[in-house]
């Protein structure tokens, strides 16, 4: 009986120098063959130098085992030019191309895979990309990557391209609305959290007001965060303006509010994937922006409201009661447009 031969192996690397024009030559056939964008942008396809020299990009190409370049990529990051969707906390990629000889062996799948690995050893939340509803075949593998459409982040290109959100979450976190019968856990939790920093005193009205997450629920939107062990590790109540658990929310912004992890389970990630959700539920629901108040004290927190890009407002700084300072902070949900 005859054995399946088994495919190459692919190498994924940093492209130098040297490679750039075959990387700028490869994806121009890779795009072109199918008439997949317009010819502005394809001749911006071939500028690997002009990308290469921004320090939010990397150029990395797939090897076959003779070394041959079969594919390429360009890896972005917040802040650069060529980040289109990329926010905050998040990598992107764009630009994949195989080689036409390459397709079917596994050239595409090996590049995405370096890229959300590169984002991983950065610590980076998620990775966010466009692509278009004509890519079938791209849409397959971003889907057994683990991508999911953000219908409110997609784009329309200056050639009237309509360009379509997908986002991989990176750690291994599922955010969304409790259930009843985790409302108990999360209320716990948020006690134990604030207990945990010493922000509260444990026989303090507002200790109770922490627990009782069955309120947070019926007045607004309570999220958690569920581990692999599908245990509830984290939890944050996110409020509509105007609704009873709003406080500094103008018309247009959405709020978040009472923000906890389970100690033990900080350092995974669970905090910032609290917050890129109620990003995603305020862009879907047409918001321009996102604010939250926190204490001075709360400094682990900060860390990552200013990571994920959210600015101090200080005009919002505001005192519920004497002794308790809290600190506004805001974000507009959309961050970048497509280039």
């Amino acid at each position: 009986m005859t054995r399946p031969t088994a495919a190459p192996v692919i190498d994924v690397r940093a492209a130098t120098p040297t490679d750039w024009p075959e990387i700028g030559a490869l994806t121009i056939e890779a795009y072109s063959r199918e008439v997949l964008v317009g010819p502005g942008y394809l001749r911006s396809m071939g500028e690997t130098a002009e990308r290469a020299a921004d320090p939010g990009v990397e150029l990395l190409v797939a090897t076959d085992p003779e070394g041959t370049i079969v594919g390429s990529v360009t890896a972005t990051r917040a802040g650069s030019a060529w980040a289109d969707v990329v926010g905050p906390g998040e990598g992107g990629f764009r630009m994949l191309a195989v080689r036409t000889g390459a397709r079917g062996r596994g050239v595409g799948e090996a590049l995405v895979r370096r890229c959300l690995e590169d984002a991983r050893t950065e610590r980076l939340d998620r990775v966010a990309i466009l692509t278009q509803p004509a890519m079938v075949t791209a849409a397959r593998l971003y889907a057994r990557q683990g991508f999911r459409r953000l219908p409110w982040r997609d784009r329309v290109a200056p050639d009237g391209t309509e360009l379509l959100a997908l986002v991989v979450d990176l750690a291994p976190i599922t955010v969304r609305e409790a259930t009843p019968d985790e409302l108990p856990r999360a209320g716990e939790l948020t006690l134990a959290g604030y207990l945990a920093d010493g922000l509260v005193d444990p026989t303090a009205s507002y200790a109770s007001h922490l627990a009782d997450a069955r309120d947070r629920a019926s007045a607004a939107t309570l999220l958690v965060a569920i581990d692999e062990a599908r245990t509830v590790v984290g939890t944050v109540t996110f409020c509509r303006p105007g609704s009873p658990y709003a406080e500094i929310s103008n018309p247009g912004e959405a709020e978040f509010r009472m923000l906890a992890v389970d100690p033990a389970a900080r350092g995974t990630g669970a905090g910032a994937a609290l917050v890129h959700a109620c990003l995603d539920r305020a862009g879907a629901a047409g918001d321009r922006a996102v604010v939250l108040s926190t204490l001075a004290t709360m400094r682990a927190a900060a860390r990552i409201y200013q990571r994920l890009g959210f600015t101090a407002d200080p005009g919002r700084n505001w005192s519920p009661e004497p002794g308790v300072d809290l600190l506004a902070y805001r974000r507009d949900v959309l961050t970048a447009h497509a280039g």
